[in-house]
């Protein structure tokens, strides 16, 4: 199976639209010392889920069940900032660390405590200016900006036969948007179960190698439903996408991501 662990959650192909964040123009400002484009020192490297943070409109209140993270790869970062994922570069000489151009998914984020966190969260990376590692611990600081991250453990590969998916994003070209919740799928021993947004269905599949070809797809003998319009619309384009040719399945820790050319769906694991 394809492994793409580019930083997590992003745990998924780096679809990405592009986001200007006016205040990461830091990189381009004067003051402070020079910051030169050679990649970060070692300390920041790995993946980090922050635990504490200060941005400019006051303390981040985090919530469970939505981490922020960051990964640092020498002068790339990315991660997920509690709903949407994003990735970008830094520059970085010494102890210093300043953000450059970020990109960022799409998806609409329906809980406002989760919203207010990554709005806060983006704000605060923003501004940050200095990368400071001590053991387990990275400190982000700029002014009047605390980020305090402690090192994410790993997350082991669930597998895709057995494993309940539940689908949690559509992909679309360069674009990432939220998804009608319900949608589930699973894999186990060549029959497919699920729920494709409307109605379950029901199906048999094979896997080769990093494929997975879906084949006898239908709905329970006499299944009605009273769905609204947009649960109706994603149950057609999920069908349809599940139907065609061979898809390329991807698992990166609990992240499972199904994709077609451009066009495809991410999937996260059932507890």
């Amino acid at each position: 199976m394809s492994r793409n662990r580019s930083g997590r959650p992003a745990r998924r192909p780096r679809l990405l639209l592009a986001l200007a964040l006016a205040a990461l123009a830091l990189t381009a400002c004067g003051g402070g010392d020079a910051l030169s484009t050679q990649p970060a020192a070692a300390g920041p490297d790995g993946d980090w889920v922050l635990t504490s943070g200060t941005g400019p409109a006051g303390a981040l209140v985090l919530v469970d069940g939505s981490p922020v993270t960051l990964t640092v790869e020498g002068r790339a970062v990315s991660g997920r900032a509690a709903c949407n994922s994003y990735s970008g570069d830094v520059a970085a000489s010494g102890s210093g660390f300043r953000p450059g151009s970020i990109a960022m998914t799409e998806m609409a984020c329906m809980d406002p405590a989760v919203s207010a966190l990554e709005r806060g969260y983006l704000d605060a990376f923003a501004a940050v200016t200095r990368a400071t590692v001590t053991g387990d611990r990275l400190v982000l600081t700029g002014e009047g900006v605390e980020l305090t991250f402690g090192r994410e453990a790993p997350v082991v590969d669930r597998p895709l036969e057995g494993t309940r998916w539940v689908l949690d994003t559509a992909f679309a070209g360069e674009s990432a948007s939220s998804v009608v919740e319900g949608s589930f799928l699973r894999l186990d021993g060549g029959d497919l179960t699920g729920n494709a947004g409307c109605l379950d269905v029901t199906g048999a599949y094979r896997v080769d190698g990093d494929t997975v070809t879906v084949t006898d797809l239908r709905r329970p003998e006499g299944a009605t439903g009273d769905c609204d319009q947009d649960a109706s619309v994603q149950d057609s384009l999920l069908r349809d996408f599940l139907t065609g040719p061979a898809i390329t399945a991807t698992v990166d820790g609990d992240r499972l991501t199904l994709m077609r050319g451009d066009t495809g769906y991410g999937f996260t694991a059932a507890p």
